[in-house]
């Protein structure tokens, strides 16, 4: 049975750009959101290694999604393939590649 995930929408009122990640009412992750270009940017996603599955991460990209940020960002490493194709799955587009680093983006309006 899948857990209810939910997101904080602050870690404290000084760190407001940080979220949490709570499953079965336990913290299992964090991340990051602030402005980026033209929209937002999803920065250092972290989810404990013992609770870490890709459901937990696309709960955070959805919840992302659905708060109605417009334009997002996200960067992923070029060798993990599966979370680029997670993001595609998703409809973010590939933006750009520079080193090691993809560069992907949803027009969320």
């Amino acid at each position: 049975m899948q857990k209810k995930i939910e997101i904080e929408k602050s870690v404290k009122e000084k760190y407001d750009d940080c979220k949490i990640v709570i499953s079965g009412g336990e913290l299992v992750g964090s991340f990051a959101l602030y402005p980026y270009e033209d929209g937002n940017l999803i920065d250092s996603i972290s989810i404990k290694t013992e609770v870490s599955n890709p459901e937990i991460k696309e709960a955070v990209v959805k919840f992302v999604m659905s708060s109605n940020y417009g334009i997002i960002y996200t960067f992923v490493y070029k060798d993990n393939v599966s979370e680029i194709e997670m993001y595609k799955s998703l409809r973010f587009e590939v933006v750009s590649e520079e080193n090691d680093l993809v560069k992907l983006r949803l027009n969320n309006f």
